[in-house]
């Protein structure tokens, strides 16, 4: 499992797969070029696994679905 962990790959049952990590970065990309909907839909994602995971990140994302 600690490798998996350094190569950010997380897996845990029962929760949503990504082949890429989370969708926190999408959900940046999205935002930045101009598309805020589709950018929080990706960080609400990342907020709900990061939550179940209980990761320290999940501060983070939940302060982005503040922004404008």
């Amino acid at each position: 499992m600690a490798s998996r962990r350094r190569q950010g790959c997380w897996r845990s049952p029962g929760l949503p797969q990504q082949r890429y990590g989370h969708p926190q970065p999408l959900g940046d990309t999205r935002h930045a070029l101009g598309d805020p909907t589709s950018g929080r839909a990706d960080w609400q994602r990342a907020l709900d696994i990061l939550t179940a995971l209980d990761h320290p990140d999940a501060a983070a994302v939940r302060a982005k679905l503040q922004l404008p």
